[in-house]
């Protein structure tokens, strides 16, 4: 194999990995019996003390991350980011969260809030655009001409995360 292609499949299996261990955590702090983040001895004592006095916002930066690190994969992945396959992310993420939210209505000492869902799906749409925010810089940064047009800027990208041109060898 190239090593542009092993450079590539390294780097969306590295997405892959951070993505659902993101998802694990999530999944994990969502559906935990107490709504206190200090009863999570895994999770460090100071991002547990501001959760807990931040009790819907901390939606916002959980499902952000998730959201952005989705971003990055779904481009390694398609090798390109369409508004598609953005408006994809945004609705996996977002459905995630509701049915973390949704999962909560089974544990008794839980409870469904809807500001907590308006602080996910706000998360969901700063992580995209953080998301494609990066995939541009990272596209400026790899294009050979610093005053590319946009349509070369996305062909660095495609080099960077998306493998070779078709005519050039790695």
């Amino acid at each position: 194999m190239p090593n542009c292609v092993m450079l590539r499949l390294f780097f969306t299996g590295l997405l892959g990995l951070i993505l659902a261990a993101l998802v694990i955590i999530a999944s994990k702090c969502a559906l935990a019996l107490s709504s206190e983040m200090k009863s999570l001895l895994w999770l460090p004592r100071s991002l547990a003390y501001w959760a807990d006095l931040q009790p819907t916002f901390r939606n916002f930066p959980a499902f952000g991350l998730i959201s952005f690190f989705a971003t990055l994969f779904a481009h390694c992945v398609f090798r390109s980011l369409s508004v598609v396959c953005a408006l994809s992310v945004v609705a996996l993420v977002s459905g995630f969260s509701i049915i973390l939210e949704a999962m909560q209505l089974m544990i008794p000492s839980r409870c469904f809030e809807w500001a907590d869902i308006g602080w996910s799906v706000a998360g969901v749409c700063a992580g995209l655009l953080g998301g494609i925010f990066v995939l541009r810089i990272l596209a400026i940064f790899f294009s050979k001409n610093k005053f590319a047009s946009e349509k070369t800027a996305i062909v660095g990208v495609r080099e960077a995360f998306g493998g070779c041109r078709q005519s050039r060898r790695c």
